[in-house]
């Protein structure tokens, strides 16, 4: 009967890896699948129709409180105000963009960083089983 001896470093680093790997490690390798730029064009379409629907929306329940007026007068009087609406919603769009691409492109590195990481520790392993 041998003694086998238990390294409490190589421990830790597969309890690193597993907790990984089980963890934020699906969504970082799900993210990091894709090319930088890919990821962030994804985001900013996602984002670009949400914006789109919430701001439908919400002009619909605007208008809602002026449907006598559209019916009696026609859109033809509310010209200004549909410049207006269409304004606010460019800049919200534009607003709403840049923020995503910030967000999108934070995320798509910390991704990259913590999937560096635990490669880093899959070689450390790798390595140590090679001794």
């Amino acid at each position: 009967m041998g003694v086998f001896m238990i390294d409490t470093t190589k421990v830790k680093k597969m309890t690193k890896v597993a907790m990984y790997e089980n963890g934020i490690g699906r969504e970082d390798i799900r993210i990091y699948q894709k090319k930088e730029s890919t990821y962030i064009a994804f985001r900013l379409i996602e984002s670009w129709i949400c914006i789109t629907i919430a701001y439908a929306l919400a002009v619909c329940l605007y208008c809602l409180r002026y449907v006598n007026d559209f019916a009696v007068e026609g859109l033809h009087s509310f010209k200004t105000p549909l410049l207006v609406v269409t304004v606010i919603y460019l800049i919200l769009v534009a607003i709403g963009l840049i923020i995503t691409w910030f967000i999108a492109r934070k995320r798509y590195h910390a991704a990259h960083r913590r999937i560096l990481r635990y490669d880093r520790n899959l070689e450390y392993l790798d390595k140590y089983n090679k001794e």
